[in-house]
């Protein structure tokens, strides 16, 4: 996400509208699997939940510490990484963010 965004940042014009959308899609597909996931292992508990918020509370409480660990640090720490590999590799042009 972190490339994509720079990759929105760097162009202009309708350039840059077609890596919004881009953008978007990838991020609305990968939320999707994430929450098909959920969904998934809450029917494989119990498929007569009354909500779906009461399906995912019992997913999170039947995950380990590890599993919860990894499913909430993975993906902001992956952005963390590849943002300052990014920013740590990439020389700015005049007129960018960090002017």
């Amino acid at each position: 996400m972190v490339l994509l965004v720079n990759q929105i940042m760097a162009t202009q014009g309708g350039a840059r509208w077609r890596w919004a959308a881009a953008t978007t899609v990838i991020a609305v597909l990968v939320s999707m699997w994430w929450y098909w996931g959920l969904y998934v292992r809450a029917m494989r508990l119990n498929p007569d939940f009354e909500s779906y918020i009461t399906g995912w509370g019992a997913v999170i409480a039947h995950m380990s510490r590890a599993e919860r660990v990894f499913d909430t640090a993975l993906y902001p720490l992956l952005f963390l990484t590849v943002a300052i590999w990014v920013l740590a590799t990439k020389s700015l042009r005049a007129g960018t963010v960090q002017e």
